[in-house]
């Protein structure tokens, strides 16, 4: 006789942490997040004076990946 065993598998759950990266006001809260299922990132909270936002980058400087404000 034999026997088959199947692997069982879990979506990795993560955490998105915002940097308001020189904002002077406001904040916005981290988000977890599932792998394989599309979320909208949450509502930029943050403000700077005289600036406008423009959305977010993995790099301070903006050199990383882009993405818009509330982009899924």
């Amino acid at each position: 006789d034999s026997v088959t065993l199947y692997a069982q598998w879990r979506a990795n759950r993560y955490t998105v942490q915002f940097d308001g990266n020189t904002a002077d006001g406001g904040s916005t809260p981290e988000q977890a997040m599932t792998y394989d299922q599309a979320a909208s990132l949450t509502v930029n909270g943050y403000t700077k004076t005289g600036y406008t936002f423009t959305g977010w980058n993995t790099q301070p400087d903006g050199t990383g990946a882009a993405f818009n404000d509330e982009q899924t």
